[in-house]
């Protein structure tokens, strides 16, 4: 819409490392500069950016982004829990992209932020963007109907004309009698009254999923996010264990997830993660679920043929 997508190239993977390029080349989101030079104006940027940086968010974010410890080495540091640690992170890292947004534009696309099951709410980018340099991207689909197919663009007015004339020229427009239902229902409260009891039910799934994982998964072996909000649980098994190949043995057991490569520009750099979901399945379904991925896992880890020389 704006720029030529050749010039860009996104560089590192979604989560972590994310943060550790706004650090390491801080010009860019993801953008590849390896083979560039920084001007001492752009490192006294850098530096000023650091500062004003939270400090007990800061510190655990240079911990793990530049000295490159564990989160479990972060915790210790700091005296804190590991989900607090990484919360801490995570505050460094949308304080970054905050600062970020005051020199580029962000797509801040954010279909589960109102899906938050344990914790406070996080405060969307858009919400503190003062520059008018976020374009905030919502949906129906996980607080409503998922059939609706129905989502909305919040944007400064001239790139807001750009996705206008883009969708029309993709699909003309969105369904018009369901956009005519959603808005009855917005108008009425429905929605906002409504979030209470999906919430309510993802939790109680949510709950269910983690039980079985705390029981079957080997946890010296299987690290997963805690899911406080979203509907997916993010695993990372021992790096000789390509989650893609491991796949096939998970389906011939009748459960199935998305190997976490599909996440990664480098794809090797996922290929020992994966991404598990809980909306869908049955209370029953997902504690059988777990437990059958776990007898795949052990096997999986077990196995001679996996690992790497």
């Amino acid at each position: 819409l704006v720029a030529d997508p050749s010039s860009f190239h996104v560089d590192r993977d979604p989560r972590l490392e994310l943060f550790r390029a706004f650090c390491r080349y801080w010009n860019s989101v993801g953008v590849n500069l390896a083979h560039d030079e920084l001007s001492a104006e752009d490192i006294d940027r850098r530096s000023r950016r650091l500062d004003s940086i939270t400090p007990v968010p800061r510190q655990a974010f240079l911990l793990m982004s530049v000295e490159d410890f564990s989160l479990e080495e972060t915790a210790y540091i700091l005296g804190k829990g590991e989900e607090e640690t990484s919360q801490l992170i995570e505050q460094a890292g949308r304080e970054i992209a905050q600062q970020m947004a005051t020199e580029v534009l962000i797509i801040e696309d954010d279909p589960y932020g109102k899906l938050r099951y344990t914790g406070d709410d996080i405060p969307t980018l858009y919400s503190m963007d003062t520059e008018g340099r976020v374009i905030y991207l919502g949906t129906f689909s996980k607080i409503l109907v998922p059939g609706f197919r129905l989502a909305w663009t919040v944007a400064p007015e001239p790139i807001l004309r750009r996705i206008v004339i883009s969708k029309q020229a993709t699909d003309l427009c969105t369904n018009s009698f369901n956009q005519f239902i959603a808005a009855d229902m917005m108008a009425n409260d429905i929605v906002e009254r409504h979030l209470p009891n999906i919430i309510e039910l993802y939790r109680g799934k949510r709950d269910i999923f983690l039980k079985a994982m705390e029981e079957t998964f080997p946890r010296e072996h299987v690290r997963w996010t805690r899911s406080e909000g979203g509907l997916f649980t993010w695993a990372e098994l021992p790096r000789h264990v390509n989650t893609k190949e491991m796949l096939k043995e998970a389906v011939e057991k009748k459960v199935a997830y998305v190997p976490g490569e599909a996440f990664y520009v480098n794809r090797a750099d996922g290929s020992h993660t994966m991404r598990l979901n809980f909306s869908h399945a049955s209370d029953e379904d997902l504690d059988a679920g777990v437990r059958r991925l776990a007898e795949v896992i052990v096997e999986r880890i077990e196995k001679p043929t996996a690992r790497v020389a």
